[in-house]
């Protein structure tokens, strides 16, 4: 019987794991930092805009913020289940 805890990607001897794999849980460490980064930018750029009266560009940017909020709540609901 396997446990979810238990390792079973061995390492052959001599070789190096790979520069970047996601966690045990699942978790994306990377994935999570872009996302969140991606949403500040964005926000920032559709306040900005929005100030300044861009609705071209505010309104655009609004729906890649709610994009990027579901894909964090998304990635939340899959490694937390």
């Amino acid at each position: 019987m396997t446990d979810r805890h238990t390792r079973t990607d061995t390492v052959a001897a001599g070789t190096a794991p790979a520069a970047h794999t996601p966690t045990e849980t699942g978790r994306d460490p990377l994935l999570r930092l872009g996302l969140w980064l991606l949403l500040l930018a964005a926000v920032v750029g559709s306040v900005v805009s929005s100030m300044a009266g861009l609705v071209a560009v505010s309104v655009p940017l609004g729906v890649v913020v709610l994009g990027l909020g579901a894909a964090l709540v998304v990635e939340h609901r899959r490694t937390h289940p």
